[in-house]
């Protein structure tokens, strides 16, 4: 094809992906060029043994693990333009798995914030002073997500005819979850209160406080009657978090995934055995410890 209507077929491609998607590729794409040229190669020539010289120039520069992905997604968008076989061989694939793994040695990992209980409860008494059904949303993950040992992404779209109230138990379903590569869906179970705070009392009342039916997801990212079939974004809720945050003085460094650790933490302390802990926030492997 020749350069012009190469050109024109990029350009009409591109009119009809999503601007964010493309947006969130654009430093990718820039560098990317730049490693092309450095290696004397056409990004509209991107052969096996030309992706193979980019991986190799891309570890000389030390790129992290998340350029390379962005890189490789850009690569697969060019493929997919030009028509042609969106196929990793066996060697790329090593090369770019060899470089994730020096780019996480590379790295210097920071300690995760620990949530803790009194963070939990901060949330929940910002919410009722307030009012406003934001911060009743993000108080309410974050309930759910410490008491649950669970992660935001497995709670966030959980409906509200999926939440079972037992005598002394309240289980939630999820439809997926991180782990459940056959999206056979999953559930776990929170008891309905203790000595310190009263979950059940509190899901009542915030279900309450929001108007939710049946059919309407737990965690909504609207509040129009009608459109409450939609969860909060991941997006919405680090942008709450961190609202409240400032606003409460909690420290900067607490993120969702903190509420899970401190769970776990709690746990620990309180004397429960691994094999519990790590059954009943899904652990797969050693990172429970």
């Amino acid at each position: 094809m020749k350069e012009v209507r190469l050109g024109l077929m990029v350009d009409t491609y591109l009119r009809g992906r999503e601007c964010s998607t493309l947006r969130s590729y654009q430093s990718s794409f820039k560098k990317l060029v730049e490693i092309c040229r450095k290696c004397g190669i056409s990004v509209f020539g991107l052969n096996e043994e030309a992706r193979c010289e980019v991986w190799l120039e891309a570890r000389e520069e030390r790129l992290s693990t998340g350029s390379v992905r962005g890189i490789s997604a850009v690569i697969s968008l060019l493929k997919e333009v030009l028509g042609e076989e969106d196929a990793c061989s066996g060697r790329e694939r090593t090369l770019k798995k060899a470089l994730a793994k020096e780019s996480n040695l590379l790295r210097k990992k920071r300690k995760r914030k620990t949530g803790t209980l009194g963070d939990v409860e901060s949330l929940v008494m910002e919410a009722e002073r307030s009012r406003r059904k934001e911060d009743w949303v993000i108080a309410a993950l974050a309930v759910v997500c410490y008491f649950g040992c669970r992660r935001l992404a497995d709670v966030m779209r959980i409906k509200v005819r999926d939440v079972t109230w037992g005598k002394g138990r309240i289980t939630f379903f999820m439809k997926s979850q991180k782990t459940d590569i056959f999206h056979e869906g999953d559930s776990f179970s929170v008891a309905v209160g203790g000595k310190s705070f009263a979950i059940k009392e509190f899901l009542l009342k915030y279900m309450d406080k929001l108007e939710l039916g049946k059919k309407d997801v737990l965690f909504p990212g609207s509040f129009q009657k009608r459109s409450r079939d939609v969860s909060v974004t991941y997006a919405v809720a680090y942008r709450g978090l961190e609202d409240l945050k400032e606003r409460l003085g909690l420290d900067s460094s607490l993120k969702w995934h903190s509420f899970r650790i401190g769970s776990a933490t709690k746990g620990n302390i309180l004397g429960v055995r691994r094999s519990v802990m790590k059954k009943a926030g899904n652990w797969k492997s050693a990172a429970v410890d």
